[in-house]
């Protein structure tokens, strides 16, 4: 037992951060499992894994996942896959054995010192360190030591398969840019809707168009949210913005410990809302939520709560509500959508037509004008113009949507080239030209340069880590024997 760590006292500077807490997804709480034969656990690395060995790593694995999480492991503990987990902590600890990596004692004293759960007054205190493990972990503090020192040596591993990695200049600005940079394009949109006639099919002909396209049918997953929105004034200024992020901060601890939305908005006199079902690929865009935002509320578990997230409409703190997951449909679950889709696909094709011969036509025209007026020319041709608003990669567009095609076409236009090509979107055919491009500020990026080739460099390593350990479960040829076991009450 780590005795000096008891009376240390006072914490020293850290040397480092444990970095694979932030690579590894480890499960955590829960006792001892009931085993059925066979009599190990498993093989790694064409060796057997006794059951006692796995247990002990399994509790390591669990007091690690509560480091990370905190207060939500309750929330969250049904949605985590502690074997899968275990199992990669005993691959990396084979690694770490096989490369001789070593913890020392003053490593372990050193990391334990640096949680700030562990601190009183910006302190490490002994006192409050020994009742958290005691009382809060249940576990004893040789338990926690040993997984900490199991954590250092996997963080070891990262930074020697990782230290390669580095952010030139050239590649932070480029990132930089292409996050930050905005433009903003007039669009002429052809409508296959506008081309659309019934299709006469038999149902012979219906279900071999289902069968040659099931995956035009696949319904993805669905999810349904319920938030609290704090929205902002258009005169609000950036004091008034950060109260509003303060209080929804503090909803957003509410709502960890009290499901009830609704009770925790009438405090406050707000609303509870609910979004309705919809998906990744098509979400309502009257939400105002980004594609980043989406994406991380679509990793969340059913009632595992998000937020503050910053939206162009305020600040917003949610769950899910509920989550329909994704299925390939049987025929007669989707009959309908078959009949349209053929009809649409007929549309599709006179769409995709008329939308070429006007490009050509467009181009020819303005080839061909002094003025260079793209508005007049559509004009003439009696085709309808919309104009996106200034966005920048990710944004929802009106009418447009999220669609990566229209956005690096749009991106792609230049004042040589302010016309594109057609561009397929998800509800037609669009033409874009370029009314505007708004470059990154260099001065700016310079007073951010540093923390954001700090973020990309971290993203990067972390991508190489995790290719590292997928190649290293193949190579560890994991055959788990335990898939029958069950969780003691």
């Amino acid at each position: 037992m780590l005795k000096i760590l008891r009376k240390k006292g006072v914490a020293k500077k850290i040397l480092w951060v444990v970095a694979v807490i932030i690579i590894i997804s480890f499960g955590f709480f829960g006792t001892a499992y009931l085993f059925k034969s066979p009599s190990y656990a498993g093989e790694l690395f064409g060796k057997k894994i006794s059951k006692e060995d796995f247990e002990k790593i399994y509790q390591s694995t669990r007091i690690q996942a509560i480091v990370r999480y905190g207060d939500s492991f309750y929330q969250i503990q049904p949605f985590l896959d502690l074997e899968s987990d275990t199992w990669d902590r005993l691959i990396l600890l084979h690694e770490a054995e096989k490369r001789g990596i070593k913890a020392t004692d003053q490593e372990v004293i050193t990391t334990i010192e640096q949680y700030p759960f562990f601190k009183r007054n910006e302190q490490f205190d002994n006192s409050l360190y020994v009742n958290i493990i005691q009382n809060i972990l249940h576990v004893k503090e040789r338990e926690f030591e040993e997984s900490v020192r199991d954590s250092i040596k996997f963080s070891k591993i990262f930074e020697q398969e990782t230290s390669h990695v580095a952010v030139l200049d050239e590649e932070a600005f480029e990132a930089y840019k292409k996050k930050n940079e905005k433009v903003q394009v007039t669009y002429i949109f052809i409508d296959p809707q506008k081309f659309k006639n019934p299709v006469i099919a038999t149902e012979e002909e219906l279900k071999e168009y289902f069968t040659q396209n099931q995956l035009e049918f696949f319904i993805p997953t669905l999810i349904n949210v319920e938030y609290i929105l704090l929205p902002l004034e258009e005169t609000e200024g950036e004091e008034s913005s950060g109260l509003r992020k303060k209080k929804a901060e503090t909803l957003r601890k509410e709502m960890a410990n009290n499901p009830d939305l609704k009770s925790i908005a009438q405090k406050y006199d707000l609303d509870v809302k609910m979004s309705g079902f919809f998906s990744l690929e098509q979400p309502d865009l009257s939400l105002g939520w980004s594609y980043d935002i989406l994406n991380q509320i679509f990793e969340l578990a059913p009632d595992e709560i998000a937020g503050p997230l910053e939206t162009e409409k305020g600040f917003t703190v949610l769950k899910i509500k509920e989550r329909k997951e994704a299925h390939m449909p049987e025929f007669l679950e989707v009959k309908d959508k078959v009949k349209e889709a053929l009809a649409g696909q007929g549309a599709k094709k006179i769409a995709l037509e008329k939308a070429s011969d006007y490009l050509n036509i467009v181009r020819e025209e303005y080839a061909k004008s002094n003025l260079k007026d793209f508005p007049a020319i559509v004009k003439n041709l009696n085709l309808e113009l919309a104009q996106t608003p200034v966005f920048a990669r990710g944004q929802y567009l009106p009418q447009v949507g999220l669609s990566k095609e229209f956005q690096e076409a749009a991106f792609g236009l230049t004042e040589e080239n302010k016309i594109s090509d057609v561009v397929e979107i998800l509800k037609g055919y669009c033409i874009l030209y370029l009314d505007s491009y708004v470059a990154v500020d260099s001065k700016q990026f310079e007073d951010e340069k540093e923390t954001f080739r700090g973020d990309l460099l971290n993203a990067r390593k972390n991508e190489i880590f995790s290719d590292f350990l997928i190649r290293l479960r193949l190579e560890a040829n994991l055959a788990d024997k335990l898939t029958n076991r069950k969780p003691t009450p």
